[in-house]
């Protein structure tokens, strides 16, 4: 390829195959692969334990990045039941939870390649500010690194009237269509899923890409 940066990114998988077939092909064509999470849930036949752990081994091994949705918190934190949302199956929770903790340590919330920056539902400035106020000095990689090696309650707010149109919630909540001017700028382009769409959505610096097709982008 003639381009210096290229990647695919996987939007919300929700238990269909076809999104891990996309990846095998795109990974096999040359492509790093970031997946934005929502792994389980809403699947056409229920939560399939073997499917999640052929998705997490396949990114393992092709060392993709693997980022965590709302979907997928009630399963890799079973302690909390706050994080039990529609959708939450009962069906294999326990296999299912068992999968995501084996695999644990591959997560991320937040991960920034260049002038892109992926999470499962964006970063807004108001989050960002809540932050910068315990923080001042940090740059964006370190309040990155902050949110996935932290985890701070900030990175799984929500507000719970809304269901994720405060500009206050977190990045595997927020819905970042609902408001105009809230993501941070900097120069970066967000790369978001969560909030599905019939195509691409481009608005500023946000990209909205749950649109059960994968996304080349190359610079």
């Amino acid at each position: 390829m003639s381009t210096s940066h290229c990647l695919a990114v996987i939007p919300d998988v929700h238990m269909r195959r076809k999104m891990l077939n996309f990846a095998i092909d795109l990974q096999e064509e040359g492509y790093d692969l970031v997946f934005l999470g929502d792994y389980v849930n809403k699947g056409t036949r229920g939560n399939d334990p073997k499917l999640l752990n052929e998705i997490f081994a396949f990114a393992k091994t092709h060392q993709s990045k693997l980022l965590i949705g709302n979907h997928d918190l009630a399963y890799l934190y079973p302690d909390r039941p706050d994080f039990k949302i529609e959708g939450y199956e009962e069906d294999n929770a326990s296999a299912i939870s068992d999968i995501y903790q084996e695999y644990k340590e591959d997560f991320c919330y937040v991960y920034r390649n260049d002038k892109y920056l992926f999470s499962h539902a964006g970063l807004s400035k108001k989050l960002l500010a809540r932050i910068h106020r315990q923080y001042p000095n940090y740059s964006l990689d370190e309040t990155i690194n902050y949110l996935n090696k932290k985890q701070p309650p900030e990175l799984f707010y929500r507000t719970e009237r809304n269901g994720g149109t405060d500009h206050f919630d977190g990045p595997l909540w927020i819905r970042p269509e609902q408001f105009n001017g809230a993501l941070m700028e900097e120069g970066i382009t967000q790369v978001v899923g969560h909030s599905s769409q019939a195509s691409i959505w481009l608005k500023h610096n946000l990209l909205m890409v749950d649109v059960q097709l994968p996304l080349i982008i190359e610079w």
